[in-house]
């Protein structure tokens, strides 16, 4: 299994959070306060990834529809003709996946 930056930044976090609740010579107060960031931290990292992840598999889908729709192009030299009906319905529903996507990126000032 490859070591990927989210392994590593799990890692990270285990150790820290280790480290945090065994040290004593930190008071209780902040040792919580401490603890309470470090939590903050590693669920808006895990968030990120998720919508990585998100973004990566409607990615994949839209490619695999153009490639299906693609090769079943029947061209008869001066136009071309979908191999199926269904294809046009396919290609509406990609664009409006990523009208809908685009949609939450730019409203939500979200990072791409």
């Amino acid at each position: 299994m490859p070591v990927t930056a989210s392994s590593r930044f799990n890692k990270l976090f285990r150790t820290l959070f280790d480290d945090v609740r065994s040290n004593k010579k930190l008071p209780e107060n902040k040792r919580k306060e401490i603890l309470q960031s470090l939590d903050t931290i590693q669920t808006l990292f895990n968030e990120r990834d998720s919508k990585a992840a998100e973004r990566g598999a409607l990615l994949v889908d839209i490619c695999n529809t153009l490639v299906r729709v693609k090769n079943g192009l029947v061209d008869e030299g001066d136009r071309c003709y979908f191999g199926s009906t269904n294809d046009c319905d396919e290609l509406i529903a990609v664009y409006d996946r990523l009208d809908h996507w685009h949609s939450n990126v730019y409203y939500n000032k979200e990072r791409l």
